[in-house]
């Protein structure tokens, strides 16, 4: 059972297909809310919004870098958190349920420490407004690594068919212990699980996990469904419920 009020993280070696499971999980909290989900694109390839249906006009890498570049921009007698709270605002896509805010490209050269506390800071604050908040995380946990959330109620770490990913959740799991975020539930997804030969070397992978830190660990099948509304352009929140993949998703919600 899902709980009222949840920060839930999605993260993950490149290319397992977290930013799907993200949108997964997005359609699954759509359909359990009737308030809007606030969903944050943490990775800087930007895929969210587009698997989402939704275009993104602004991220706040763009705000970063404007207010580095010219910080004239900032209206004389407004405290730069209340510029800061405006502008990201204004960067947020709506949608009747969906909600969408993009992190953008990663940091150039230049010190970015006071801007990023004050983002980190707008961004809790935002947060807080919403039952329920999805982060789809960097491939290289740098937004887990620099605390830009200070708790985590459910950490879904996604991993392929191989000893990397594997090794990639270890990664994350060290990381989350040496931080102060904390991570009430762990959940490991092995994701495109489509035959019996992969199954049982997921029999071998887990023998490099510790296996009691996780709540739950679950296998996602492959699903063409999803390859089809990408080439379509279409969101995901148009797979149909009974499609392999969001089935064995809900499965697994039920488990935690």
């Amino acid at each position: 059972m899902i709980a009222d009020k949840s920060i839930f993280a999605v993260a993950g070696k490149g290319g397992t297909g977290k930013t799907t499971i993200s949108g997964l999980l997005i359609k699954y909290l759509t359909q359990i809310s009737n308030a809007p989900i606030l969903s944050v694109d943490a990775d800087p390839s930007i895929c969210l919004g587009d698997l989402l249906g939704m275009k993104v006009e602004e991220t706040l890498g763009d705000i970063r870098e404007s207010a580095l570049e010219s910080p004239e921009e900032i209206p004389k007698g407004m405290a730069k958190h209340e510029y800061f709270d405006f502008k990201i605002q204004s960067s947020i896509v709506e949608s009747k349920k969906i909600d969408l805010l993009t992190m953008g490209r990663p940091e150039g050269p230049g010190c970015y420490c006071y801007v990023n506390s004050i983002l980190r800071s707008c961004i809790d604050r935002l947060s807080k407004k919403y039952k329920y908040v999805v982060i789809d995380c960097e491939a290289g946990l740098e937004h887990l690594s620099r605390r830009t959330t200070v708790n985590i109620d459910y950490l879904f770490i996604i991993s392929d068919i191989s000893i990397k990913g594997v090794k990639t959740a270890n990664a994350i799991l060290d990381l989350i212990e040496n931080l102060k975020t904390a991570a009430r539930k762990k959940i490991l997804i092995f994701n495109r699980v489509d035959s019996g030969k992969k199954e049982k070397v997921i029999e071998e992978l887990i023998k490099h996990i510790n296996v009691d830190k996780f709540e739950h660990i679950g296998k996602l099948p492959e699903d063409k469904r999803v390859f089809d509304l990408e080439m379509k352009g279409e969101s995901i929140i148009n797979l149909p419920d009974d499609s392999p993949i969001f089935s064995s998703f809900v499965d697994i919600i039920n488990k935690i």
